[in-house]
């Protein structure tokens, strides 16, 4: 039996999430011993086959100060925690699910000398915010690229893109689906939904969903509802961390276009029990991130969950999904004018077409956690009985 330890260092997020996805199905193999190196504060219980292990350093804290603080500690301790953990353990190899990239440095020795096989889920290629000092970071996010056997990601475009940013070979890149995520049948119907919203039944209805972020480009797709010809409303639903704008801004650039009355704001996070009613009342999900956004979406995949077309901007990874899969329209480059045109056609598609057109059946056959667990046992076994 192989045993394997899984890495992850943040409380919860889109990551995390995924992790427990992807770990009930993982643990169904019985070929694999699997540890879940995690926070005590990790948000999500996970079921058995997989052992927790929530020795990591907290880095949670109500006092930004402190928060900071605790989040650079945990950044050096972390690693070598779980190193040491999994050394213990005799473990084979190390899955890190997040890279602690800023410090590795200071731990690479340690995992130099455990001789454990190293996999790297890359969700993002590069980071969008540096910690510290972005040269240096990217150098060492080259550097733990290179070191691993074997890379994760989640689209060809990531691939592609993890090639040219650190040299590795395409060999040691695969890519694994992004699964659902399915919140059970909506509890409110949709005309109710709409109504709480101010929405008319027979309107059509864009929805962004998720946290409010800088990089985005919600401002792109207001200008882009504010061209002629766009016929849809807009309900904007999610809330801003402390470092991105939040929704009171996005309302007055709503105002200054003239759109105010045509977009919805509903700043809050947004409980699991209502994610299947908002979802299901929308009629398309607005994606419109910018080329620079390399990773896959959450969102996206709980779209095709529930068979909602999305709009996607230049992002390469989900206009890849939406282009081979036909689930939506994507732009063409980062303008207002190319997200505007996807959206004139997506609203002639749902306008004049049946809504089953849509690729939605081999989307989500093709990219399952089922699929994903697949793959990655695979890879360990090869990394492990000396495969390629």
């Amino acid at each position: 039996m192989h045993k394997i330890g899984v890495y992850y260092s943040f409380p919860a997020g889109g990551i995390g999430r995924y992790n427990q996805k992807w770990l009930e199905c993982l643990a169904q193999d019985g070929d694999l011993d699997l540890e879940f190196i995690c926070l005590p504060e990790f948000a999500w219980e996970l079921k058995a086959g997989c052992r927790r292990w929530s020795g990591l350093f907290s880095i949670s804290s109500q006092v930004p100060t402190l928060r900071r603080t605790r989040f650079l500690i945990g950044q050096f301790v972390n690693p070598l925690r779980a190193i040491a953990r999994l050394r213990q353990t005799n473990a084979r190899l190390i899955h890190f699910t997040d890279v602690n990239h800023l410090s590795f440095p200071f731990w690479k020795a340690a995992l130099d000398s455990s001789g454990m096989k190293v996999v790297i889920s890359a969700h993002d290629i590069c980071r969008a915010v540096a910690v510290v000092h972005r040269a240096y970071e990217e150098s060492q996010l080259r550097a733990i690229y290179r070191r691993a056997d074997a890379i994760q990601v989640h689209a060809v475009a990531q691939a592609d893109e993890l090639v040219e940013f650190a040299g590795v070979s395409r060999e040691r890149v695969h890519v694994v689906p992004h699964g659902p995520y399915d919140y059970g049948a909506p509890r409110t119907d949709r005309n109710t939904v709409r109504e709480r919203l101010g929405i008319g039944r027979h309107e059509l209805l864009g929805l962004c969903f998720g946290q409010l972020r800088d990089d985005k480009n919600l401002s792109g797709l207001l200008r882009a509802m504010a061209m002629p010809g766009v016929s849809s409303r807009l309900v904007v639903s999610g809330a801003a961390s402390s470092h991105h704008r939040g929704a009171a801004a996005y309302e007055a650039e709503a105002r200054g276009l003239g759109i105010a009355d045509r977009v919805v704001f509903d700043e809050r996070f947004i409980p699991d029990e209502e994610v299947a009613e908002i979802i299901s009342a929308a009629d398309w999900i607005g994606l419109p991130y910018p080329s620079a956004f390399t990773s896959q979406s959450g969102v996206l995949n709980l779209a095709a969950q529930y068979r909602r077309p999305v709009l996607v901007g230049a992002a390469p990874a989900l206009g890849e999904s939406v282009r081979c899969h036909d689930i939506g329209a994507a732009a063409v480059d980062n303008s207002d004018k190319a997200l505007h045109k996807s959206l004139l056609q997506l609203e002639t598609r749902l306008l004049n077409d049946d809504p089953q057109a849509f690729g939605f059946g081999a989307f989500v056959a093709e990219n399952t956690w089922e699929e994903n667990a697949r793959r990655t046992a695979k890879l360990y076994r090869n990394l492990l009985d000396g495969g390629a």
